[in-house]
């Protein structure tokens, strides 16, 4: 599935190659490192949480196959019909693809009552691969890219851990809190070295 999803997204560039931009969050190798990332939190708060691991961990895998191809605002729908196909055709039955399709069009709305709990564990590890040292990164980089200096790393890392913690007081698993504030810590060390450094 993972191997397909990554194809999909190669593709998808290669026929819409003049809609990307050159950061790195908009290439196919980095949406395809970014779901494998998701797919690994997801397990790890399904797992802790009495969610169903293998709807969660399929969900995680399709869950942005459709970045690239839709705009933002449809990306999850899209993402759920790609997934829908792929498991028809390999056999997967019926309540299985329709419980995956669900987690997938949910991952972007905000967590609520009425959503399985696969859905809201999809949510939160969306969110939480986006903070900590690797989502500071990443917007470290868009700094080089953009030509700008070394100096405005601090800033750019605080808006990350205010990003990690307005994340965390929208969690209601306590492992997805958990994993969010461990990596917030590491983003508090980043910067504190970086300071020093400079």
């Amino acid at each position: 599935m993972a191997e397909f999803v990554r194809e999909h997204l190669h593709e998808t560039v290669r026929r819409n190659g003049d809609r990307m931009r050159w950061y790195p969050w908009h290439s196919a190798e980095y949406r395809y490192r970014h779901m494998i990332g998701v797919v690994d939190l997801a397990e790890r708060i399904a797992r802790h949480e009495d969610a169903d691991v293998n709807v969660v961990r399929v969900a995680a895998v399709f869950h942005d196959a459709a970045k690239f191809e839709v705009k933002q605002e449809k990306h999850a729908e899209e993402g759920a019909w790609i997934a829908q196909k792929y498991l028809s055709r390999n056999g997967y039955p019926e309540p299985f693809i329709e419980s995956v399709a669900r987690v997938i069009r949910d991952h972007t709305r905000e967590p609520n009552d009425g959503m399985p709990m696969e859905s809201k564990v999809l949510i939160e590890a969306d969110s939480i691969d986006k903070i900590g040292v690797a989502g500071a990164t990443l917007m470290v980089m868009r700094l080089g890219y953009e030509s700008r200096s070394h100096e405005e790393v601090p800033g750019i890392i605080d808006r990350v851990i205010k990003r990690g913690k307005s994340t965390v007081e929208r969690m209601e698993t306590e492992t997805g809190k958990r994993i969010a504030r461990e990596r917030i810590e590491r983003a508090k060390l980043m910067k504190s070295w970086f300071e020093d450094e400079i």
